[in-house]
Formats: structure tokens, C-alpha cells, sequence
């Protein structure tokens, strides 16, 4: 209470200026700024960190300045092609090739599409640019066809795409747990992979200020760990770093986006036409829809495998039948190369 002078009355002084909502609203976007700073120069640091113990193995080769990275194994008259699944580095495919070095008689090549392993992240590419890609890695590199064509779920687009783009030069396919696109225009296909890249928008935008980094310390990230867990300690460590980073995020998401939008057509009847297919097929997905791909080759030279696999990666955890159907396609593929190089000569 204060008393007026010239007045017999007293009033009250009001020390505190009323909070005004622009004004909260001001200190919250300070706030989140200052924590959104934070946290891209902490990802920038443990990414310099990280970088500096996680050092790539393989080889490498530049296409348009962007990184692509590759490892070749064993030498022969024709390559296996190894591609995975969406989400996945190069390291699903360990166990297939540690089984192949075993008296195989011809090569082996596996590589990660851009934006995973140690790849850089650069535009965005439909799956039939991966494809071109791919042709163009295997050109920078060295490596010679034919080719006999291994794709696991995304990468068994990868490679009809590959086959339909570049068909003189294919001896015969594998396609694991395949993806039909018939079924990307389907609703229920469409939903299962919108929320899986709905999320992964969201965890694109927060590698670039940590928010990876928090979720995984407090093993919030559950997409790929049934993998994850089956690798060896350097090629786990090299995965768990990748899938906080950027680059990875940005592929992911990319991937999920072509498969929303249905963005391949590849899968023609016939189309590696006398080259023989071997379809490894899941039991847990749509059946019908991974025979159906019977019609890209003629029906003796199709054969058929069931996995019985839920939220794991087949060419990681049923090695031996993948190995046993690229040695089944190879063969096939010798014995008809052979009844050709007969007839020429007659």
C-alpha cells in the first residue's frame, strides 16, 4: 500500500508486469533453439568420433562424386550379385559369402546401395536408378559378367530392374523373401510401410541433432535389431553407428517412399526369358504373390524354396539354403552354357 500525496486514499502498486503469451512464446523458441544447436554440434562431434574409430574394410568407387562402396570375392567365369533389403548394409550377406568361399568357382560381389555403410547420401533415386547404379559400380570396379542376380526383399526389385534394363548380360536369378509389385499398389501393403516412413521421417530429421543417438541409449530403436543382434562384433558396431547417422536415415526413408508410391515395373512374364530362377519364398508374407514371380523364367527352370522366417533376415539366418540355391542356379546355368557352346559348333 502507497499513499497518494494530495489525496487521503492509498493504492496498490503492482511490482510484477503481467506475462504476456508472445513473451512465453519467445522464451520457448529461444529454448528449443539453444537445445536444437546443441544437439548438432554434439551429433557433429560423436560423428567426427565415430568416424575416426569405425574405418571402412572394402573397396570403394566414385559415380557423380558419391561414394559407393564394395567388396569382391573369389574369380570365375561368371558373378554372383548380392543386394538387401531395404534398411540393410552389405553385412546380411556375411554368412552367404563365408559359405560360397568354399570351392565355388565363381565370384562374388556385394556392395551398399547410397546412403548406407559408408556410402554418402546424395539425390533421390527411384529403384530404377539404383539399378543404373549398380551397373555402373560394376563397371567402375572391374567386374565382369554374367551375372547371376541375388536379391533379398527391396533388392529383389533392385535386380528385376537390373534385369529388365541390362538383360544381355544375365546367367540367372535368386530372389529371397521377393518383393511382387503388385503389391505396391495394394492398401494393406501401402499402410505397413507408410507408418514404418512416417517414423523414419522423423528420426531422418533427428539424426541431424542427436535424437538417433538419445533413442538408441534408451533402446527406443527397434527396426532391424533381430539383425543387429546375429552380427559379428565389428560388423554390429559398424551397423549401429550407420543407422544413427544421416546418410542412413536418408536412405531408408527414400526406399520406404518408392515403396509407398509403387515406383517400379520390372517384373515382365519371361523376363530373364531361358535363365534359370530360384524363388526362396517366406512363408509369413503373401505366398501367392512371391510364386507368382515364377513367370519371369519358363517353368523347368524354376525352383521353388520355403523359409518359415518372422521379423528375421533369411540370408542371415537361413545361409545355407540361400547358398545351396545360388550353387542350384549356377549349375543350371553351366549345363545350359554348355548345350549352347555344343550347338554353336555344330
Amino acid at each position: 500500500m502507497s499513499f497518494i500525496p494530495y489525496s487521503n486514499s492509498f493504492h496498490k502498486i503492482n511490482l510484477k508486469d503481467p506475462i504476456k503469451p508472445f513473451k512465453i512464446f519467445k522464451i520457448f523458441v529461444y529454448l528449443l533453439l539453444a537445445v536444437l544447436l546443441f544437439g548438432f554440434i554434439y551429433k557433429t562431434i560423436d560423428t567426427k568420433i565415430m568416424d575416426s574409430k569405425i574405418k571402412p574394410k572394402g573397396k570403394y568407387v566414385r559415380i557423380d562424386g558419391e561414394k559407393f562402396s564394395y567388396d569382391v570375392y573369389g574369380s570365375g567365369d561368371y558373378t554372383v550379385i548380392l543386394d538387401g533389403d531395404v534398411g540393410l548394409d552389405m553385412s546380411q550377406w556375411r554368412n552367404v559369402v563365408n559359405g560360397l568361399n568354399n570351392g565355388f568357382d565363381g565370384s562374388v560381389f556385394m556392395y551398399d546401395r547410397e546412403g548406407y555403410g559408408f556410402n554418402d547420401s546424395g539425390s533421390k533415386k527411384t529403384i530404377e536408378d539404383q539399378a543404373r547404379d549398380l551397373k555402373l559400380v560394376l563397371k567402375k570396379a572391374g567386374v565382369s559378367g554374367p551375372y547371376i542376380l541375388v536379391g533379398e526383399g527391396y533388392g529383389s526389385l533392385v535386380m528385376t530392374n537390373f534385369a529388365k534394363i541390362f538383360p544381355q548380360n544375365i546367367a540367372g536369378m535368386v530372389l529371397i523373401d521377393p518383393i511382387n509389385e503388385k503389391t505396391l499398389s495394394d492398401a494393406k501393403s501401402i499402410k505397413k510401410y507408410s507408418s514404418i516412413l512416417t517414423k523414419e521421417k522423423v528420426l531422418h530429421v533427428g539424426s541431424y541433432i542427436g535424437l538417433t543417438n538419445l533413442l538408441d541409449k534408451f533402446n527406443l530403436l527397434k527396426d532391424n535389431k533381430s539383425f543387429l543382434d546375429e552380427l559379428s562384433s565389428y560388423d554390429k558396431d559398424e551397423f549401429a553407428y550407420h543407422r544413427l547417422g544421416r546418410n542412413y536415415n536418408g536412405a531408408y526413408k527414400n526406399e520406404l517412399n518408392n515403396l509407398v508410391n509403387g515406383k517400379s515395373n520390372s517384373q515382365d512374364q519371361g523376363l530373364i526369358q531361358d535363365k534359370p530362377l530360384s524363388l526362396v519364398i517366406n512363408a509369413n508374407g503373401d505366398v501367392n504373390m512371391q510364386k507368382e514371380l515364377s513367370k519371369l523364367s519358363k517353368i523347368d527352370l524354376i525352383d521353388l524354396k520355403t523359409v518359415n522366417n518372422k521379423d528375421k533376415v533369411t540370408s542371415q539366418t537361413n545361409s545355407d539354403i540361400v547358398i545351396d540355391q545360388i550353387k542350384a542356379v549356377a549349375k543350371k546355368y553351366k549345363q545350359i552354357k554348355k548345350l549352347q557352346d555344343q550347338n554353336n559348333k555344330k
